[in-house]
């Protein structure tokens, strides 16, 4: 019994020809495909996990690359983030508006409820907030509370935020 040859059309062999082909310009690839071929080339962290308490929703920190008229730029972002006016526009809160760590679903979660209830849960929330070293940005505007989330989320995960938002080389 003789086993087919390369000439001989067997299947496998045909498989394994197809995927070797280079693929054309233009040619649209799988989200995961290039996913795998951006990891396999740069090994750089394009993010930060920040060690938080399992309720506060596991936020990460990026560092964005900027490329406009004026130059290059870097700004860091959080994600995920939700940005909300504060229900007693500051007085237990600390500001009028608040950016929590999380999607905005789980902001109606047991452990976060009490941010907006009523004036005594609300108090009793924000000083236990307070006690937890919770990471939430407080701010004059939904811009400046967005910011000061980002200070926390830096301090916490040990960061340099002035360092990282430098021009990139």
């Amino acid at each position: 019994m003789s086993l087919p040859g390369p000439d001989a059309g067997h299947p496998l062999q045909g498989a394994r020809r197809h995927r070797r082909q280079k693929r054309r310009p233009g040619t649209v690839i799988s989200r995961t495909s290039a996913l795998r071929r951006v990891h396999m080339k740069d090994r750089q962290p394009n993010g930060w996990r920040v060690p938080s308490m399992n309720f506060e929703g596991k936020p990460w920190l990026y560092r964005e690359v900027i490329v406009a008229k004026a130059g290059v730029g870097a700004r860091l972002s959080v994600h995920p983030a939700t940005i909300v006016q504060a229900r007693y526009n500051g007085s237990y809160e600390g500001a009028p508006w608040l950016c929590f760590p999380m999607h905005p679903g789980r902001l109606i979660d047991p452990e976060w409820r009490g941010w907006d209830g009523d004036e005594i849960e609300c108090a009793s929330f924000w000083r236990s907030a307070g006690i937890q070293e919770r990471l939430i940005g407080r701010g004059d505007s939904p811009t400046a509370a967005y910011d000061d989330l980002i200070d926390q989320v830096c301090a916490r995960a040990g960061v340099d935020r002035a360092a990282l938002t430098e021009e990139p080389a």
